[in-house]
Parts: structure tokens; sequence; C-alpha cells
């Protein structure tokens, strides 16, 4: 709570009044409680305050104060409202700021007034003015997201910028908000972050204005703290079982869910967020509300006409659907790392099923084999495609089927009937969590294994399946972690009772990533590229629809393709006692480092470090340059030896050199494969 002081004056225009007014740069106002200054001079005045505040001097008053019939011209006449928080007496001293130079003091009250005995004295027993009311609430945005720090300018509106009015919140499952708080120019840091911050999750409104629906408020939030989490935790099912009534209010974490949130709007995932201040001993809000309006008290909020709030639109996106090229859908399908990387493609996705009859899913990069340049790394496939799955649901034939997503639901448990051009076909249903997902190659560290009921038995040839993603919000809707007394590590899938038999409530969801596939590389219809001339990836030809997962022997086409995990081609030079790597991938170093080269022998040790630490299998090609200059090959010419004389997961060593006693050894191009090994 606080008094407000108005405090008028007119700029500084010479002692006698013999100047025009003109515009000063700012205006700074002292303020000093208990006695007047001693002091006449601006730093002197300065260091006798605490309380210093600018105003600036384009900002002059047109009407006379009391509106009085007074005739200001421009800059003459100046405001300053000051909110004095505590009683006793105020004195100000104003002074007039033009290119670093100091005109003044005007003071309030003047010296004639305080020398006759007048001051300005603030009693307890006067009214005062709620500092909530001064209080302007701004830049609401997502924190540490694509949308900088808000659109400053506009409090009370959805606009972000860019004709953005929408805030998308990708990998995240409990996003963070940050927003601006001010009181009045003169309210001081103290008054601007002494309120209180109520914050609330509302259906999503037409326009700038809050809809009164809310599900959520959390309060006592501190107003200098200009941030919280909508954390997974409230948005979950578990939340809605706490509601009794029209609410639900936990005193000791300072939040109340009404019954709004019901369990079909779980997870919430499209929302308004609104911040207003507040006055924590009134409970007044910056935006002519109180606390608990519309939640605890019912029906009683205002209209949000004052301003004083701020509001946000948030979408928290699903996880990012998995897709497969449709290369893959025949069983010798592959496609090269290097056309992955002309295309833009994020990643390469094989699928295949294991020799037990479970579903493979294996990432490989787009990667650029001359380069090593991949279009997504190792950690942006981790961070935003496999990192955000809390688990899937996956449908599956053994007949290609597409699915309709608004065909979904528990009839028949984990059957679901798809009807696909007046025929009717069943197809099987399960689910998996992230936990349940195995290594399908030991070495890869994107491969994984996902469990299907009895292995669709293991003369299965070929599996059509959809793989459905979810994140953690949709796990809390249908999951429960393990109670006291459950076996460790079990978790509880929620149970629907369906015509009388219990189906897992997960298998009839509909908000989930479901797979897709692209058409064939031919078609593709993004940008051309510059470097290959091909068109590129574009997500928006993905479509929903089943995928083949062949059962494949332990070497196929696939690997074969791409069996070189790590290789390099190295130039040996007669002359020169350095190597020359003219190409090179999946090494991450590669250099000679040992070498004995005269007029009677030619000896290096070639020293490779591996980018990936696994096992592998050597392949190692000389090409020896014949006397005509032509590249040949040959096991051993001349008696000059090529040969790995050390291999461990982490690298390898190469000699290269001559058994001759006389001479120098040959000019030698080497090609040196690892296969990894699977």
């Amino acid at each position: 709570m606080s008094k407000k002081i108005n405090i008028y004056w007119d700029s500084y225009n010479g002692e006698q009044d013999q100047y025009d007014y003109i515009e000063y740069d700012h205006f700074v106002v002292l303020v000093k409680e208990g006695a007047a200054f001693t002091s006449t001079t601006f730093a002197s005045q300065y260091n006798e305050t605490s309380q210093r505040f600018e105003v600036d001097g384009s900002e002059f008053v047109k009407e006379a104060p009391n509106k009085e019939e007074i005739k200001l011209e421009e800059y003459q006449s100046y405001k300053f409202t000051y909110y004095a928080e505590e009683s006793g007496d105020y004195y100000f001293s104003i002074w007039s700021v033009l290119n670093g130079e100091y005109f003044g003091p005007v003071y309030y009250p003047t010296q004639s007034q305080i020398t006759d005995g007048v001051t300005l004295t603030i009693s307890d027993d006067l009214d005062k003015v709620d500092v909530s009311d001064t209080m302007s609430i701004y830049g609401l945005t997502l924190s540490n997201g694509d949308y900088g720090e808000g659109f400053l300018g506009s409090p009370g509106s959805k606009d972000l910028g860019e004709n953005t009015s929408v805030a998308l919140i990708k990998d995240e499952t409990s996003p963070t908000f940050s927003f601006k708080a001010k009181a009045a120019a003169s309210a001081a840091s103290a008054l601007a972050f002494n309120g209180k911050a109520r914050v609330t999750i509302r259906e999503v409104s037409e326009d700038n204005k809050p809809s009164p629906i809310i599900f959520f408020e959390f309060y006592d939030v501190p107003i200098e703290q200009s941030s919280f989490s909508f954390a997974d935790t409230y948005n979950s099912s578990k939340i809605v079982e706490l509601i009794q009534g029209n609410f639900y209010q936990n005193k000791e974490e300072k939040y109340v869910v009404t019954n709004n949130f019901t369990l079909d709007r779980v997870p919430l995932r499209h929302f308004d967020v609104v911040v207003e201040g507040y006055n924590g001993k009134t409970l007044k809000t910056s935006a002519g509300n109180n606390l608990h309006d519309n939640t605890i008290n019912a029906g009683k909020e205002g209209g949000f006409g004052d301003g004083g709030y701020d509001i946000l639109e948030a979408k928290i996106l699903p996880p990012e659907s998995l897709f497969f090229l449709s290369e893959y859908s025949t069983k010798k399908g592959f496609v090269e790392t290097q056309e992955g990387f002309d295309r833009k493609i994020p990643y390469i996705l094989e699928p295949s099923l294991s020799q037990a009859g479970n579903l493979n899913l294996n990432f490989l990069r787009s990667t650029d084999t001359t380069t090593n340049q991949s279009v997504k790394t190792q950690a942006q496939i981790e961070d935003e495609v496999i990192d955000p799955i809390a688990g899937a649901v996956i449908y599956y034939s053994d007949q290609p089927f597409t699915l309709a997503v608004d065909q979904i639901n528990l009839a028949d448990g984990r059957v679901q009937k798809i009807t696909i051009e007046d025929e009717v076909i069943e197809v099987n249903r399960t689910f998996a969590l992230i936990d349940d997902f195995s290594s399908a190659l030991d070495d890869a560290p994107f491969a994984f294994s996902i469990p299907l009921p009895d292995a669709v038995g293991r003369s299965t040839e070929v599996v059509h399946a959809v793989v459905a993603t979810f994140d953690d919000l949709t796990y809390n809707r249908h999951f429960d972690d393990p109670g006291e007394g459950a076996e460790e590590g079990v978790i509880e899938p929620r149970v629907t009772i369906v015509n009388n038999k219990p189906v897992e409530s997960i298998l009839g969801e509909k908000d989930l990533a479901f797979s897709k596939v692209a058409p064939p590389l031919s078609q593709f219809n993004g940008q051309t590229d510059s470097s290959s001339g091909k068109s590129t990836f574009n997500r928006d030809q993905l479509k929903v629809g089943s995928m083949p997962f062949y059962k494949k022997p332990p070497v196929d086409s696939g690997f074969e393709a791409q069996a070189f995990r790590a290789w390099a081609y190295v130039q040996v030079d007669r002359n020169s006692p350095d190597i020359t790597v003219t190409a090179k991938s999946g090494i991450s170093e590669i250099k000679n480092v040992e070498s004995k080269v005269s007029g009677f022998e030619d000896q290096r040790k070639i020293k490779i470090v591996f980018e990936d630490e696994k096992p592998y299998v050597p392949i190692l090609i000389p090409y020896y340059k014949q006397k005509n200059g032509d590249l040949d090959v040959d096991a051993k010419p001349n008696n000059s030896e090529v040969k790995i004389t050390n291999l461990n997961n982490l690298g390898a060593e190469i000699f290269v050199g001559t058994t001759r006693t006389t001479g120098s050894a040959v000019d030698i191009k080497i090609f040196i494969g690892f296969l990894s090994i699977t």
C-alpha cells in the first residue's frame, strides 16, 4: 500500500524567466525522507538521497493541474507521481538536464514553504493507494524459446511479433514462461517487486480478453522471479482425481485446479496463460480482479477492461512423427547415406523384423561421405526425435493398412477394426514404454527393438506396422508409477472397462504421433539442393500409413551398402616422409606417427583413430603406381609391404614399407575400410 503524491513543476527557463521553454534531455527527481535538503549542488543532493527517478524531457503536461485555465507552452510543465510507502515527511528536488549539464533545482515543498513550517507529511491514518493499481504486466513469452523476450509493446496481447500469436512448444512437456512487471516509474524498486503474481491456465480465447474458464491458478509467485513452470505433474490425470466439487486447492504448493480440468482434457496441449500482479495483503490484482476469482470464488472475476495483465496462447506439440522412406517397402530396398545428405533427409530409418519377431528401428545419419557432414548430428537426432518419446502404441497386421485416427476406439480391446474401401480388416495393437525398447544392434547408438506379443511368431517374414509414439504428458494420463508395496520398477497401465472387459486406456489414445511414409525419392518436391541439383525432403509430403518390416538375413543389401562405417584413402609418396589423406569418413584422426625414409629404406607407421568406439573388421587394399603412371593392384610388388600391425575398438596402426636392402618403396595409394560388426 502507498500514498499517491502528484508533483508538478516548470522546466528551468532562467532566473528571471528570460528564456523560452525548451526540451531538456530529461529531469532527475530526487526524493528525501525525514529532513529537507542541506546542500544546493546536484552531486551533493544526489548523495543525500536513496531514491532517484528520471522523467523524459519530451513528455510534458498539456493541461494545467486541476483543469485550471492556464495556457501551457510545450516543454513548460511536467508531472511526476510518487507512491510513498512509509509515513513521514517527504522532500523533492527536481533538476533539468541538457547536454550533460544540470539546471535547478526546483523544490517541493518550496524553500519558502519550508521556512514557513510547511511540510509534506504522510500519516498512517491517511487513505493509501494500492500499488497493484499501478502495476503493468508485459513481455509474457516462452522461456528459452524462439520468441525472444516477448513483445514488450503490447501488454494484454497475444502478439509475439512477426505476425506470430501462438507459442509452439517442442520437445518440452513442462514449459517455463517468463514475464516482466513494473509499477509506475515513481513506485521505486521496493514497490515494484514487493507484489505477487497470479498465473492462470485458461481455455483459449478468441481474442486478447482472457476466457473465464480457468483450469489452473498458481499464486504467491514472487514478482521478482518473473517466471513460472507449468509442470507435467500438474497436467495429468492424477490431478483430476484430487478435485472434489468445484475445485481442489493445494495450500502448500500454492495452486488451485478447477473442475473445468476433466479427464477428457488431459493432457492440456492448447491453452492461454494469463499473468496478473496482486497485492499480498488486499489480494487485489492489477487487472481489477481478486485472487481466486473464478477458481475458489466462482463467477466473481471482472472483465479485464483496465489492462494490468498479459496473455499468451501456447501449444505443447506432441513428439515428432517417425517417418520411413518408401524405398524400404521392398525387402532389398535401401537408401545410401550420401543420397540422404543430397536430399536433405533428417535421418534414414531402417525398418526390419528381428529373428525373434520384434520390430527393429535403426536410425542412420544422412552423411556426406567426403566431408562427413550430416543433415542432423547424432546429438540432434537424439534430442529432437528420440528423447521426447516416452513410449509407443504399435498397430500391426499381416497386410498393408491405412490408419484413420477418427476410427480409433476400445470396443474390440487389443484389436482395432479399420474400414478400407468398404472392407473391414482387423489390425492388432499393443504398446511399449521406452524402457521396454531394447538395443537391436549393440554397436549402433540408435537401433531399437520394440517387443510385440508372442514376437509375432518366428515363421512370420513380414509385418505391416504403424508406430505411434507419445510423450510424458500422454504417459501421465494412462500410466501409474509404482505405489508402495508394488514390485520394484513395475509401472501399471490404466485400465478401462469396455463391453465388460478390461482394456488398457492407452490403446484408445488418439493424440499420438503416428508414423508416416515418404513418397519415392524421385517424387520429392522440396527445394532443389544447389550442390546435388536434387529435389529435397519435404515433410508436408509425409502420409500416415503402415510400413512393411521384413525379416532379413544377418547381411542384407542395406548392410552391404553401409558396411564400411569408417574408411579412408591415403597417399604415400616416395619423396616425402608425410602422408596425404585424400578422403575419409568415420575417422577422427589419421596421421603418420613414425617414418624412416632414405635412399635404402622407406618405412612408415600410420595411426588411425575412430570416431565411434566399436569393434571393426578391416579391409586393406593397396594400389601401386606403375611405370606408365597408372594405378594397379598388386599384393607385394618389389617386396613392399602394407599391413595392419595393431587394431582395437579405438583405432588401428598400419605399417607401410619395404623389405629391400637397397632402393626405396614405390608410390602407394591405400584404401582402408572398417566394417562394423553387427
